[in-house]
């Protein structure tokens, strides 16, 4: 009957320990011959098969010295130090050729591919070979662990994703919409613009015209001015000419007059010459 479930034991090296313990159970016949050392490193996991000249077992009292030699350093630390079982895959229970055999033949030959399955369970074969199954079991596990919650990540980053696109092509409508104000609004900035310059155009004109108009407003008071003392003059000169006429008129009744007397006059010497005129 085997009670141990085990067929390793495993050790973190710490640059100190050489001696390493194992409770594993053991195949008599095999002896020393089925104790196997094993280093790992914890970082790699890679796995290296430590030979048979670097140790010494202890088999009463299940006990394994590594390394062996003191001048050797011990195993340093981010170092696992495995010690574990190693039989063959045999079969060597001849029950044929043993017609009066004991039940401890049998048992024996049981316990023998206990220690087997014990081996492969705990993956003695993988170490052999470089790696360590168990945890590589581990890491399977741990990868799906990673995995499923990495898929949940990864579904809830979809999420985000459409919800940021949906976010995005907002946004992107938003900015063709403000795209189209601004232009509008550059449209009208660009008219009030012309409006502005019209405008100022406009008063620019308006002022030149009211300078203008204030000119034009300063030349007819001028003119007026003129007016008024040409109106005056010729008021004076009317007055002077009717003054002067008044005075013609004098002049040609006194001359009409003299005229008359003259002719009184002459009328007047020409009868008394014929009176006094001899016949």
């Amino acid at each position: 009957m085997i009670t141990p479930q085990n067929a390793r034991n495993d050790y973190n090296a710490d640059g100190v320990q050489r001696q390493f313990d194992f409770n594993f159970a053991l195949y008599a016949p095999a002896g020393e011959s089925q104790i196997k050392v094993f280093v790992k490193d914890a970082v790699t996991e890679r796995v290296e098969t430590v030979s048979s000249a670097d140790y010494t077992v202890d088999i009463a009292n299940k006990k394994v010295l590594y390394p062996k030699n003191a001048p050797i350093p011990a195993i340093p630390a981010g170092k696992i130090v495995i010690v574990g079982r190693d039989l063959p895959f045999v079969q060597n229970t001849d029950l044929k050729s043993m017609p009066n055999y004991a039940p401890v033949y049998v048992e024996t030959g049981l316990d023998y591919r206990a220690l087997i399955e014990q081996q492969l369970k705990d993956g003695i074969e993988g170490l052999k070979k470089g790696f360590d199954p168990l945890t590589i079991v581990d890491d399977i596990f741990e990868a799906r662990d990673t995995a499923i919650e990495k898929a949940g990540e990864a579904a809830n980053s979809a999420a985000n994703a459409q919800d940021a696109a949906q976010r995005a092509a907002a946004s992107a409508a938003a900015a063709a919409v403000s795209e189209t104000n601004a232009a509008q609004s550059e449209t009208d900035a660009e008219a009030a613009k012309n409006a502005a310059q019209a405008a100022q155009s406009a008063a620019e004109t308006a002022a030149a015209n009211a300078q203008q108009s204030e000119t034009n407003a300063a030349q007819s008071e001028t003119n007026a001015d003129a007016a008024k003392n040409a109106a005056q003059a010729a008021q004076s000169a009317a007055e002077t000419a009717a003054a002067n006429a008044a005075t013609s008129e004098n002049n040609a009744q006194n001359s009409e007059n003299n005229a008359a007397v003259s002719e009184s006059n002459a009328a007047d010497s020409a009868r008394s010459r014929r009176i006094t005129s001899p016949c």
